[in-house]
């Protein structure tokens, strides 16, 4: 059930490049909003990836956890800050990124019970 929420919430929206960046580009991007927009993608990577080894690894996961569910543009990499700059929805970015935390969290809990 949450893979299928999950799959729903990131659904491909088939948007040319043009639709995306319209006139000004991908080049034209500012250095500040590259910069957020490859905030929000390591975020996804990091989400994603193996959470359980190195040690930085699971420490950078949880930081992670705690910069999606921190709320408010009080500093500039904020998820809040980095959407508003980028014109995206950050309620529906930060509910398929908890999607993604939840998806993993039953992944483990399931575990944890086949292994008693």
């Amino acid at each position: 059930m949450i893979d299928n929420l999950i799959g729903h919430l990131f659904q491909n929206d088939e948007l040319t490049e043009h639709q995306f960046f319209g006139e000004r580009g991908p080049g034209l991007m500012s250095a500040e909003n590259k910069l957020q927009l490859a905030v929000l993608e390591d975020v996804v990577n990091v989400l994603t990836e193996h959470k359980t080894e190195p040690p930085w690894r699971v420490r950078q996961y949880y930081e992670t956890v705690w910069w999606v569910n921190h709320r408010g543009t009080d500093w500039p990499f904020s998820l809040d800050y980095c959407c508003e700059c980028l014109n995206l929805d950050s309620s529906l970015i930060r509910k398929g990124l908890i999607a993604l935390i939840l998806r993993d969290k039953a992944k483990v809990d399931i575990a944890r019970k086949l292994a008693v």
